[in-house]
């Protein structure tokens, strides 16, 4: 288990300074979709208020638990320090229930625990809301960004991080790889237990298909039903990457977004990326306070940061998606929607059915993946 703050790495500083521009255009490269994209103008930014920042200067530091890598999270952990002298950020990588878990269990028994969760588990999330542990804090800036980053009361996406193909170009060459999954759909019989993609019962997994089942209905079960009798269900996107980078697979689809600036980069001689047309699922990675934070405004105040300009820009040297106008980044929400059209942007929600749909989905998409 990692260790709150200690095992920060000091990459991407160098991306921090990095000025929003009106536009911009991702640089020629195999790894992933070049296309020439309009980031937009920035929306007015509301700082978080004065008084907040000087109660925040009479706290400990912040208390981070989430379920990204330490090396994603530094440049936005280092960008808010640097705005912000005197204070400063612990941060804790865990990951799905033992994130909330462990916060439960530390409040439950009087002990220091998370101040503020940054997790992309939206089933977890909502059963922590309706515990009552999120603090109902409605940042400033909401008023100015889109409605979908707007997930529940005192909950908000600090990233909308997609889904997408990985391709493993010795065996599939990039001329010949399908642009969306209805496409691979029809040449899953040719490419027969060389397909992967994640195992239902995993969150980004279930979060991926429901999003994208919530838009395409019965086209979109009758593309799974295709895809199923070929394709192999893996627990984790290390396990996807390992066997792709190996051979054992010639694509994996629902793959995790953050595989785009790890295995992907990493591995750019092998491996490419795609946002597929009908398939790029933009799953949030939630933010909400904890009702047990003892550094509630140190809490709010990263908060403002992680939703203005200057975070989003920071965030997307960590490999997240920023959603922002204004914010030129090759993996962020513009370039997605450069790649794959508006019409077509699948976005991830909170909503009840998410929790409502889910045994009903498992069980046919496990009848459909002979699990």
């Amino acid at each position: 288990m990692n260790t709150p703050s200690a095992l920060r790495l000091l990459v991407g500083a160098c991306a921090l300074g990095l000025v929003a521009a009106a536009c911009g255009s991702a640089p020629e490269a195999s790894t992933g979709p070049s296309v020439t994209y309009d980031v937009g103008t920035a929306s007015k930014e509301t700082p978080v208020d004065p008084a907040v920042l000087e109660a925040a200067r009479g706290e400990s530091p912040l208390l981070i638990y989430g379920n990204a890598n330490d090396y994603q999270m530094t440049p936005l952990i280092d960008g808010f320090e640097a705005k912000n002298p005197g204070l400063s950020v612990q941060y804790l990588s865990l990951g799905g229930p033992e994130t909330f878990q462990r916060y439960l269990s530390e409040k439950a028994t009087g002990g220091k625990t998370a101040d503020l969760i940054i997790e992309s588990n939206g089933p977890l999330w909502m059963d922590f809301s309706n515990r009552g542990e999120v603090e109902d804090y409605r940042d400033a800036n909401l008023e100015n960004l889109p409605s979908f980053v707007d997930l529940r009361p005192g909950i908000t996406a600090m990233s909308m991080d997609p889904l997408v193909a990985v391709f493993n170009k010795a065996i599939l060459p990039e001329s010949e790889q399908p642009t969306s999954l209805a496409g691979l759909a029809d040449m899953s019989e040719r490419l027969s237990g060389k397909i992967g993609t994640y195992e239902i019962e995993n969150a980004l997994g279930y979060e991926g298909a429901y999003a994208y089942l919530n838009k395409t209905g019965e086209d979109g079960w009758q593309t799974l039903e295709k895809l199923g009798p070929h394709t192999k269900a893996e627990a984790s996107a290390g396990a996807m990457t390992t066997k792709l980078t190996q051979g054992a697979y010639a694509v994996t689809f629902n793959n995790s977004g953050a595989s785009r600036t790890t295995a992907v980069e990493k591995n750019s001689t092998i491996l490419n990326f795609r946002y597929l047309t009908d398939d790029t699922p933009l799953v949030p990675r939630a933010m909400g306070i904890t009702k047990g934070a003892s550094s509630p405004n140190t809490a709010k105040a990263f908060y403002n940061y992680a939703l203005s300009v200057d975070g989003q820009t920071a965030a997307c040297a960590g490999g997240f998606t920023p959603f922002r106008d204004g914010v030129d980044c090759k993996y962020g929400l513009s370039a997605i929607k450069a790649t794959v059209g508006e019409d077509n942007l699948i976005f991830g929600t909170y909503d009840d059915s998410l929790a409502t749909s889910h045994d009903e989905i498992v069980e046919r998409w496990n009848g459909l993946f002979d699990r």
